[in-house]
């Protein structure tokens, strides 16, 4: 007679614990001391990639800040030196970039969402 037991995650069962700690004493408390630090060791990773976002969307738009204040001060030097067609052109280039990076940013943002909300579980 065969008979096979299978579970979910780092933890066995109770019944299986109780087995093992029969067998080694101080197997459950090494057991456990795994699943806490493997725990402890994924949220770790989780809260550096979630920092590291963070960090790169704020430099992202502090550049972008900079990038556009610079396209704008352009324009308006132009302008009064009286090169009215590429100041205007810098101008108007300068806002429609800034203006289809947010868009775009926030449509690439919304389908990322939609991606998640679909996938299946793990």
């Amino acid at each position: 007679m065969r008979s096979e037991v299978s579970y979910s995650g780092p933890i066995p069962q109770a019944d299986e614990i109780a087995r093992y700690e029969s067998i080694l004493p101080g197997a459950a408390e090494r057991l456990f001391g795994y699943a806490d630090r493997q725990q402890a060791h994924r949220q770790g990773l989780e809260n550096r990639v979630v920092d590291s976002n963070i960090a790169l969307a704020q430099r992202g738009q502090v550049l972008g800040f900079v990038i556009g204040l610079v396209g704008i001060a352009a324009a308006a030097v132009l302008v009064l030196l009286d090169h009215v067609w590429p100041g205007l052109t810098i101008f108007f280039g300068d806002v429609v970039a800034l203006v289809g990076v947010f868009v775009y940013g926030r449509r690439a943002g919304k389908r990322e969402l939609r991606v998640k909300d679909t996938a299946p579980e793990a």
